[in-house]
């Protein structure tokens, strides 16, 4: 018995949604009984070489970046028609949208939603929350099964209108981390940080979501007291060309105790530089590098945003969102310790995601499910 997944996916970037298939894809690949493809709605990019390198069939239905249109449906309807897989897997709204749309023609296959935010920056008015309200409603007819990456997630979307009685939660999965320790002595010299500094650093992209003016609030008041600190920001737009950015820091007057380094393809090297991870948002679904920096060994602060608080699992580390003051509090209190003492706060975090949220785990309770579903049992 072979199951073939058919995997619906926005793109080849590196995101939340596309690592997460990437780890599920990766670790699968010695299940003799499950087979996967994708279909990649914007192209082919960064993982495409990998899903080459594994012999894994990607498909590309789009040449106009995309864009939801007639020719895209008709593309990836042409791709469904003719692949052999029994099971289709969309992942993140549009794509969910897409799968809903084209499941009357396709009634050999189960379709499988991934949904995994709690929240939108665009606002009420927007094509995504636009999006999100037809897949309420579709949800009641159209897929089989919807996996939520969170119990927030979950909840969130019940809220929402989404149909609770398909709904199944499979966290994230993560994988023992690589990183090169002479890749991060060499950022560590350019970058001129010196030993004694003590690092506090955030990764992500530029987000109303993410609530960098918290972090940067908290930052201003630990400054005042701690000349020692140094903060450190790295994901898309978190950049010097970020003028609203460098607004927020330089109306602060901190912006010489940053360092905004902006996209960067070697996340596990940067996190090594940290001697603190600090999460600020105010909204959040199963926040990924809050999860790779416990990975790391490195004792993380977290505003109780989405999962957060499940995932570290001790609460003297969570503040509330958009709280700078206790932000900064908590901040202060790691930085007080001594180095031995946020060992063996990081060491601690370190058994609790490795036991709960390893990529094995993930693995095996999507196969679980795929099974489940090839077998007619949809548990």
């Amino acid at each position: 018995m072979t199951i073939k997944i058919i995997h619906l996916v926005p793109s080849m970037e590196v995101g939340g949604a596309e690592l997460m298939l990437k780890r599920l894809i990766q670790h699968s690949l010695s299940q003799k009984d499950i087979v996967h493809e994708v279909i990649s709605i914007n192209g082919m990019g960064p993982l495409s070489d990998f899903y080459k390198d594994k012999g894994i069939k990607i498909h590309n239905p789009s040449s106009f970046n995309g864009k939801l249109s007639i020719k895209l449906f008709f593309n990836i309807f042409k791709i469904l028609k003719n692949s052999d897989a029994q099971i289709l897997q969309t992942w993140m709204y549009h794509s969910d949208l897409i799968g809903a749309i084209l499941r009357p023609f396709i009634k050999n296959k189960y379709l499988v939603w991934n949904i995994r935010g709690v929240s939108i920056p665009q606002g009420k008015l927007s094509l995504t929350n636009f999006i999100i309200k037809v897949n309420a409603f579709l949800s009641f007819i159209s897929p089989d099964k919807i996996i939520c990456c969170g119990d927030s997630v979950k909840k969130a979307h019940i809220k929402k209108g989404f149909d609770n009685s398909k709904m199944v939660v499979i966290n994230n999965g993560y994988q023992e981390p690589k990183f090169n320790p002479k890749r991060i002595n060499e950022i560590r010299n350019s970058l001129c940080i010196g030993v004694n500094k003590i690092v506090i650093g955030t990764l992500g992209r530029y987000d109303p979501l993410k609530d960098y003016k918290n972090f940067i609030d908290a930052a201003s008041i630990l400054i005042k007291s701690n000349q020692n600190i140094l903060f450190f920001m790295a994901g898309k737009n978190l950049s010097v060309e970020n003028n609203e950015l460098i607004t927020l820091l330089r109306e602060r007057n901190i912006f010489d105790h940053f360092i905004l380094y902006g996209e960067t393809k070697e996340p596990n090297n940067l996190l090594q530089l940290f001697d603190i991870y600090c999460s600020s948002s105010m909204s959040e679904g199963f926040p990924n590098s809050l999860c790779e920096a416990m990975f790391m060994r490195i004792p993380c602060v977290a505003t109780n945003a989405g999962d957060s608080g499940y995932i570290i699992g001790n609460q003297d580390l969570i503040v509330d969102i958009q709280d700078s003051y206790s932000l900064a509090k908590t901040l202060q209190k790691l930085v007080n310790m001594s180095s031995q003492d946020r060992g063996i706060i990081a060491k601690n975090g370190y058994k609790r995601v490795s036991k709960l949220f390893s990529i094995n785990i993930s693995v095996i309770n999507y196969s679980n499910l795929y099974r489940a579903l090839y077998s007619g049992t949809k548990k």
